[in-house]
């Protein structure tokens, strides 16, 4: 940023502006950078240090220029108006040849400090050679309206990979890989139905990515079979990053039986804590302008594409992120489906990357490669699970809307999922609703036809699945039939209020109102409202109004089958872009998988009522020896009372 200053007075000076006046003002970006740099990082000696350092060579400069005596005995050409300015656009230049070099390490070796202050320098620079030679300033506004009007937009497809496999049915997905659980004997010989858990995980940057990578990290850590009871997770927007970089971390092979434990919390920060922001940064700033500006797509690899890039550079298991979607689960493995939700442009409806596909009876929502929809053309080009996360991610202006290839002569313009539905709870309820149809079906007609009635004892190549609504009762398992029991665990976020009961809310206490801003405000608020609702409606769906620690209020003789992890962004201090630091990330997982849940065999209490409680409540599931007449503890000493 000191350079950028002593190119703009340098450019001032040159063009007859010597005064301190015009001095203050070419400083006056450089002291709102280190008033910045002041208040992010504090008065650390580093901190003090490059400010003095940045300002003992401004003033120098500054100094230098001013003196008539030393202008005097420079050379011409150190003297025109256009040397300082082709100076700090080649530096301006240089720096982003070097970010398209090496977009991730480079850039976040300068920052986003730097990356940002390299171009306000040469967007002030510029500005003040406009202001000194204004037909420069005209010619280059011209040129900038006819290039955005004519040159077309940077290039935002998103890239393309082969797919081995076709998308399957939900339901013959699921039905392959329930048979294969390796612990289904621990919950036969308990008579308990299998739990079979469905997470959603809200959007919101970096720390809705924080929350689902180390809360389900933490989970499947102290809980070994925890992500085999996993059959998908649907993810939005940073949830959407988040269950990517969990599933990417995951062995794939199965485990015994084994109880949750308290256990040594080894979640490696470096996928989320790693510097996300520089990357995006420099290619918004540095490189994008430059492509915007000429005939053409030069860059083939947009902003959104540099963000999947740096998550994938601190990724676990590489190979497993670059799997085309449909070859991303395997009925057979330890990991997840991994199901990412953007929104089409076209028609704002929820367009699902899945490796599979529900009913067409089922759902609003548009599943893709293998949904309704796109059935016709099975060998079409696909994309891998970590660019379908990173589309769920787009949220313009911050990263743009993506360009995804359907068919030769079709394209769908997707746009962040949390647009529709920040929550991903609607794809939950969709993927519930078709276990419930399939059952229904196979209920109706187990041999594929019209019964009128009539009662099916043959036979079965396959086992029937029949859902549970109370997994606490016993339930008979035989060869073919297979009990399950389907949680929904939501990664949401909450703040909870410390207002005493009975006190007024501060926003409508004096709500403001505008003629003008109030639709917007409308829009918004209804786009925020979304997610909460469809939480509340996946809550209905599963157990009515359900009373912590009791069966469900609605529905008698059910249990309690949703459950919500939150996080407080606002009362954490969480960050929204995407730079999350340690101690950002640390705090979620110690807050919302505390060692302390997973001792519950030691500790033998109940289960408090607190924000962990939902929680702790799932794990119970994981553990049927809970239901041992001689256990110790028993599921009831840990159940609270309602």
């Amino acid at each position: 940023m000191a350079i950028f200053a002593v190119c703009v007075f340098w450019t001032l000076r040159a063009a007859g502006h010597v005064g301190w006046t015009w001095a203050a003002l070419a400083a006056a970006p450089l002291a709102a950078a280190a008033g910045t740099a002041f208040w992010r990082a504090g008065a650390t000696p580093g901190t003090l240090a490059a400010i003095g350092v940045a300002a003992a060579v401004t003033w120098l400069c500054f100094y230098a220029l001013r003196s008539g005596r030393i202008w005097e005995r420079l050379p011409l050409l150190l003297k025109r108006v256009w040397t300082p300015i082709i100076i700090g656009v080649l530096i301006y230049l240089a720096i982003g040849l070097l970010s398209v070099l090496s977009p991730i390490v480079a850039t976040r070796t300068l920052g986003s400090f730097a990356i940002f202050a390299t171009f306000a320098g040469v967007v002030g620079l510029l500005a003040s050679a406009a202001t000194v030679r204004w037909k420069f300033g005209v010619v280059l506004t011209v040129y900038a309206i006819i290039a955005t009007l004519f040159f077309g937009s940077n290039d935002h497809r998103i890239p393309q990979t082969t797919a081995k496999s076709v998308a399957p049915e939900a339901s013959m997905a699921f039905q392959s890989w329930l048979v294969s659980r390796r612990d289904l004997d621990a919950y036969r010989s308990r008579n308990r139905a299998y739990p079979v858990i469905l997470v959603s995980s809200e959007g919101g940057g970096i720390y809705a990515a924080a929350h689902a990578y180390g809360t389900l990290s933490a989970l499947a850590q102290a809980c070994p079979t925890f992500a085999q009871h996993l059959f998908a997770t649907v993810g939005v927007s940073g949830g959407a990053i988040g269950n990517a970089l969990f599933a990417s971390s995951l062995e794939p092979a199965q485990a015994l039986h084994t109880p949750c434990a308290p256990a040594t919390m080894k979640v490696d920060p470096q996928p989320v804590t790693a510097d996300h922001l520089s990357p995006v940064l420099a290619r918004l700033l540095l490189v994008e302008p430059i492509d915007a500006m000429l005939p053409g797509r030069w860059m083939r690899r947009d902003r959104a594409q540099i963000l999947t890039d740096s998550f994938f550079s601190v990724a676990r298991n590489k190979s497993y992120l670059r799997q085309a979607v449909s070859d991303s689960f395997d009925p057979r493995g330890g990991r997840p489906a991994l199901i990412s939700v953007a929104v089409d442009v076209a028609d704002g409806r929820r367009m699902v990357l899945a490796p599979f596909q529900p009913s067409e009876f089922v759902g609003t929502g548009k599943w893709w490669p293998g949904g309704e929809m796109f059935r016709d053309r099975p060998n079409e080009p696909q994309i891998s699970v970590l660019d379908a996360a990173g589309v769920s991610a787009r949220f313009p202006w911050i990263t743009p809307t993506g360009r995804l290839r359907l068919s030769k002569h079709e394209d769908a313009i997707l746009a962040d999922g949390g647009y529709f539905d920040n929550s991903g709870a609607d794809t939950v309820r969709d993927l519930a609703l078709d276990l419930q149809a399939s059952q229904n079906w196979r209920d109706f007609s187990p041999t594929g036809a019209e019964t009128d009635g009539e009662v099916y004892d043959g036979p079965c190549s396959t086992p029937r699945i029949k859902m549970v609504k109370n997994f606490h009762n016993e339930v008979q398992w035989d060869s073919c039939t297979l009990p399950i029991y389907v949680l929904h665990l939501a990664l949401a976020s909450r703040e909870w209020s410390d207002l005493p009961d009975g006190s007024p809310d501060p926003v409508r206490a004096k709500p403001g109102q505008s003629f003008l801003i109030d639709p917007i405000s409308a829009l918004l608020a209804t786009r925020e409202s979304r997610g909460e609702i469809a939480l509340a409606r996946a809550d209905l769906d599963a157990c009515g109004t359900a009373l912590a620690g009791a069966e469900c209020a609605l529905e008698p003789g059910r249990s309690i089958g949703f459950f919500r992890n939150d996080i407080s962004p606002v009362e954490w201090h969480l960050p929204l872009g995407w730079y999350m630091p340690a101690k950002g990330f640390h705090a979620i997982v110690g807050k919302t998988a505390p060692a302390s849940m997973f001792d519950y065999r030691r500790l033998k209490r109940e289960a408090e009522f607190d924000r962990e409680l939902d929680t702790k409540l799932l794990i119970y599931h994981l553990d049927p020896d809970l239901y041992r007449e001689d256990a110790d503890p028993t599921l009831a000493d840990l159940m609270p009372d309602p």
